[in-house]
């Protein structure tokens, strides 16, 4: 159910359940799309438009990025995320709702600049008594040919006793999901003056064709505890963990030509601007550097990405009445975050004579030799590219705040509270570590070269290290290609670090024994130890905040305003150590690296203003202005 609520002084859209663990969709991101004003990122990275997101990833507000996110009010992140919780990484089924404020109070914490993104659970006095609520559910991915179930249950019930009113909640839900997407991708087009008479011509550097199939398994668990002693005080205590794991594997063949040296064949269409529509792409003469390699040359890879992630909330809080227009609120939490992954891809290579493409065609139409790119023997071994993730995070926060109500009064209330945080981050990261393992333009170093025709594999041709993919059913059958590929196991991906040393250690054998010197340069596969301090950052972060905010409504006028103006001060200290790495590129560094260690203190003032005009019984008109600060340190 999405509602604005008109009766809050800020702008606020929420989708709450219709039913106990009943949140729309199977997850949060999907949900909040359902929100005017907020859009989510479709690819599993806003930088990587290969490969899409099953139940989309990041979350942008009216247009802006930086939003933060909070589970019950209170801050909420995931490692791998620097202050960001990853939205997909929560289950959706323990949600009693979900709240964007597009506007930020003084009382709200800070950081959202697109806005805030709060994450509502149950609580056991929401309920009149005791409830026990479940549900079961199979998702069939039709495409993928997989059944994946998913399953919640929660119980709920309050006691009154000598000692007060308590109540006990617990949720538990698991989800699975597979899911496999298809693409076709046209690579860049160059502008040429060298193909059309008098006029600018477009083409592309080639064409590529993917298979990916995406499979994640989510479980959450929570639990709360709520204790009246009498109508004044209330004390609790929640307890939020989610654990998400995820892998996807990829089968793909790319291009990996020279743009320039591209030719196009005689019957090569192009529209009224020049743009290419139809032809055939080949690279008759071969590029200065590498004579021995005529073609297009293409690399067929495996790729596997894997990501486990582990979050955990704890908090505390006691709330306090003495009078009726008296509040005092205090709060202590601990949030806990561990994220390790691995993106590992290994490739082959190959060269094509020629590739025709018919752009024009919906999807796209691709051709080549099938024969050639069935025979393994016309394959190398290209690259392998590890990238390794282990992040771990902390934070202790607390808060306290103290609100007075006035009766009959244009002043409604004043609120103000202080919040101080403690937080720690330790993040390894490699990089994407390309290393070649046969490249054509390893050739020029070997005194004559290398012949791409001793580059087949017959000393690893066998199940254990390749396979053929056919590519079956690609796009349900409409896509008209050229779908056999030779690429590595998924086995050699999964097995880094060994499977890679293993790779580098048969290729330079191979190629010693065709009697190329490959061992003295290329031989060793160097490898980068994660626990090397130069792959590893940490930081520390305290912050001070402290505000102030006024409500007040003029409730004698023709059409009533209301709202409230506030101003929120925030002192931040940061500290990072980490390395600087230089390239491994002349004339830009020789791939050193030295220490370095940075701190910096900063305060913000951020004030802010929301007011609502009641026109109507039926009409409310709104306006907002605040300043907010952002930061996402990693």
């Amino acid at each position: 159910m999405l509602f604005r609520s008109q009766n809050a002084e800020q702008i606020v859209d929420s989708i709450v359940a219709d039913d106990i663990g009943k949140l729309p969709d199977r997850s949060v991101t999907e949900t909040l799309q359902r929100i005017p004003g907020v859009t989510i990122e479709r690819f599993i990275d806003i930088g990587d438009p290969e490969h899409f997101a099953a139940e989309g990833s990041g979350v942008a507000v009216r247009g802006m990025k930086h939003v933060r996110s909070e589970l019950n009010g209170r801050d909420s992140f995931a490692a791998s995320g620097g202050r960001s919780l990853s939205f997909e990484d929560v289950p959706a089924e323990l949600m009693a709702g979900v709240d964007v404020y597009k506007n930020p109070s003084a009382d709200r914490i800070e950081g959202g600049i697109g806005g805030t993104v709060d994450l509502r659970t149950r609580m056991p006095f929401d309920s009149d008594g005791q409830v026990l609520s479940g549900s079961v559910s199979v998702n069939y991915g039709d495409f993928i040919e997989e059944y994946d179930p998913s399953a919640s249950i929660l119980y709920s019930n309050r006691w009154d006793t000598d000692a007060g009113e308590f109540g006990l909640l617990v949720d538990f839900a698991h989800s699975e999901i597979s899911t496999r997407t298809d693409g076709i991708f046209l690579r860049p087009f160059f502008a040429r003056t060298d193909l059309l008479e008098d006029q600018q011509a477009w083409i592309p550097r080639g064409a590529d064709w993917r298979r990916m199939d995406f499979n994640r398994e989510r479980q959450g668990s929570y639990g709360a505890f709520q204790w009246r002693p009498n109508d004044e005080q209330e004390l609790y205590l929640t307890v939020f963990r989610s654990d998400y794991k995820m892998q996807w594997d990829e089968d793909a063949i790319f291009v990996d030509n020279d743009p320039w040296s591209i030719q196009l064949s005689d019957d090569a269409q192009f529209d009224d601007r020049g743009v290419f529509q139809s032809g055939t792409l080949s690279n008759a003469e071969p590029p200065a550097w590498a004579p021995q390699l005529p073609g297009i040359p293409f690399g067929a890879d495996i790729r596997v990405s894997t990501r486990n992630s582990v979050t955990t909330d704890y908090a505390a809080g006691w709330k306090w009445l003495p009078s009726h227009n008296l509040e005092f609120n205090t709060e202590f939490q601990y949030t806990d975050s561990a994220t390790d992954t691995l993106d590992s891809t290994v490739a082959t290579g190959i060269s094509l004579e020629s590739l025709t493409i018919n752009a024009a065609a919906e999807p796209p139409v691709i051709s080549t030799d099938e024969d050639y790119l069935a025979d393994p023997q016309n394959y190398y071994w290209a690259f392998a590219m590890p990238h390794v993730e282990d992040s771990e995070a902390e934070q202790f926060a607390w808060r306290a705040d103290v609100e007075v109500s006035f009766d009959d009064s244009i002043i409604k209330s004043f609120k103000t509270g202080i919040r101080l945080t403690d937080r720690e981050a330790d993040n390894i990261d490699t990089g994407y570590d390309w290393q070649a393992i046969f490249a054509s333009w390893m050739t020029s170093a070997w005194g004559g070269g290398l012949n791409i025709d001793e580059l087949g594999m017959p000393y690893m041709a066998d199940d254990s290290q390749m396979s053929l993919n056919t590519f079956d059913d690609f796009f349900r059958g409409d896509a008209s290609l050229t779908g056999v590929v030779w690429a590595p196991n998924e086995s050699i991906a999964l097995g880094y670090p060994d499977s890679y040393v293993d790779l580098y250690a048969d290729a330079a054998a191979y190629a010693d024994s065709l009697g190329h010197p490959y061992s003295d340069t290329y031989g060793d596969y160097q490898l980068r130890n994660p626990s090397d301090p130069q792959w590893r950052n940490r930081q520390d972060e305290s912050t001070y905040a402290l505000y102030g905010l006024v409500r007040f409504g003029f409730d004698d006028l023709p059409m009533p305003i209301d709202g409230n103006l506030g101003l929120r001060y925030v002192e931040t200290r940061a500290q990072s150590d980490g390395f600087l790495v230089f390239p491994d590129l002349a004339p830009y560094g020789n791939g050193q690296m030295e220490p370095i260690s940075v701190e910096n203190d900063y305060d913000n003032l951020l004030p802010s203003l929301n007011l609502r005009m009641q026109i109507s019984d039926e009409l409310i008109a709104r306006f907002a202005v605040s300043q907010a600060m952002g930061c996402r340190p990693r």
